[in-house]
């Protein structure tokens, strides 16, 4: 089944990591109702299991909760996301930092797939030489990694794709650069 973009409600935060502007979006189940402080508490909670990876400059701009079949918006106070903290002090924050990708997936109740996808983040199982770089690091290698899938999953409320009801997320955290910010890095963003 094909559904638009504005099938269900999704909540969109903007925040800003080594100059960069980038976006945190997750979406409800369509017919859920709006539950503005549950949001920012669960996302709150995933970001605090990654304290000990996010980059000190790390900073939430805006929130906004744009409900089903709607395109408007409507502010949403995601202050309380500033009041984590973020503890990897890297020597520096270099501009090749925004482009790395932290991407949580998982697989909805009807079969789409989504992702609660991070920038601002770093991590020695990624980058360290003694360990695999698979590009993926899963929860047995990083109690972080654990903790924050298990705040995705547990958590009320549920984050889903869009069709579903239900979602099921996987046991690791992708890591990659990001094709459009390399692009912007390239072209000197």
């Amino acid at each position: 089944m094909d559904f638009a973009p504005n099938w269900s409600p999704r909540y969109v935060f903007r925040y800003k990591h080594a100059g960069a502007v980038h976006r945190l979006g997750v979406r409800r189940a369509r017919g859920a109702t709006r539950d503005d402080e549950g949001v920012v508490t669960k996302i709150k909670a995933v970001l605090t299991t990654l304290e000990g990876a996010m980059y000190q400059d790390w900073t939430v701009l805006s929130g906004a909760y744009i409900p089903q079949d709607e395109f408007t918006s409507v502010p949403v106070d995601g202050s309380l996301l500033n009041s984590i903290e973020p503890a990897n002090a890297v020597g520096g924050i270099y501009p090749a930092l925004k482009a790395i990708q932290w991407r949580f997936e998982c697989r909805g109740s009807q079969g789409g797939r989504t992702a609660f996808v991070l920038f601002g983040l770093g991590s020695a199982n990624f980058s360290g030489s003694d360990v695999k770089n698979d590009f993926r690091v899963t929860s047995a290698e990083d109690t972080s990694v654990a903790a924050a899938v298990n705040a995705l999953s547990e958590l009320a409320p549920e984050f889903v794709p869009l069709g579903s009801v239900t979602s099921v997320w996987y046991p690791y955290v992708n890591i990659k650069a990001n094709d459009y910010w390399v692009g912007q890095l390239r072209n000197g963003g």
